[in-house]
Formats: structure tokens, C-alpha cells, sequence
């Protein structure tokens, strides 16, 4: 399903750009570049040039239903900014990717559509 709509959305402008983060080992944030947000931006940034001045302000997990062991639901919640503005964004899913994937695209279109 996730990957699905990824294929599907890397058919549209910047065409051919595929983003894969497997999330096997923590990530080592990195002033100035955030790993998941510089990947979009170079994928995105020659259609929708605005898009160098977003940056990762904030990124939390948290379990919904814990009582539900491999079936409970994850929130991801993602505070992000253009330097003049801050903004947040939710993603939720048993998927902790898909759930990082809604919160971060809905980011980038929260920006795009303002």
C-alpha cells in the first residue's frame, strides 16, 4: 500500500525519484539537515523551489492502544518550519513509516498549499 502510493507519486513531476529509509538503526540528526526532510527536498526542490527553507523542527512517536501488543496504533506528530513560521502535522497508523510517511507529506503539503 505505502509503497504503492510512493511508486504512484514518483511517476508525477520530479519523475524517476525513489526515497527508501529502512529505519533499521536510530538517526543522527545532523544541524542544518535532517536525513528524511533533505531526501524530499532534493527530490522536490527543482519543481517547488520554496522548499529549501523547510527544516525538521521536532519528530515524536507515541503508542495509542499499547494494551493491543503488534496491532497497537502509533502517533507521529512532526513540528516543522520555513524559518518565518512554525507548523505541526499528525500521522497515524499500526506503521510506524506509513504513520512517519502521512505526518512528513502532510507537512509538505500544508506548506505548498499555504
Amino acid at each position: 500500500h505505502l509503497v504503492d502510493e510512493a511508486c504512484r507519486l514518483a511517476e508525477k513531476p520530479p519523475a524517476n525519484v525513489l526515497l527508501i529509509n529502512r529505519g533499521l538503526a536510530p538517526m543522527t540528526h545532523i544541524p542544518g539537515r535532517d536525513v528524511d526532510y533533505a531526501a524530499l527536498r532534493k527530490a522536490l526542490e527543482p519543481v517547488y523551489p520554496p522548499i529549501a527553507r523547510m527544516h525538521l523542527l521536532d519528530y515524536k512517536v507515541r503508542v495509542i492502544n499499547a494494551q493491543e501488543g503488534t496491532a497497537a496504533k502509533v502517533r507521529v506528530s512532526i513540528e516543522s518550519s520555513d524559518g518565518a513560521s512554525a507548523w505541526g502535522t499528525v500521522g497515524v497508523s499500526e506503521n510506524v513509516i506509513e504513520a512517519s510517511w502521512l505526518a512528513l507529506a502532510d507537512s509538505f503539503h500544508y506548506f505548498l498549499s499555504r
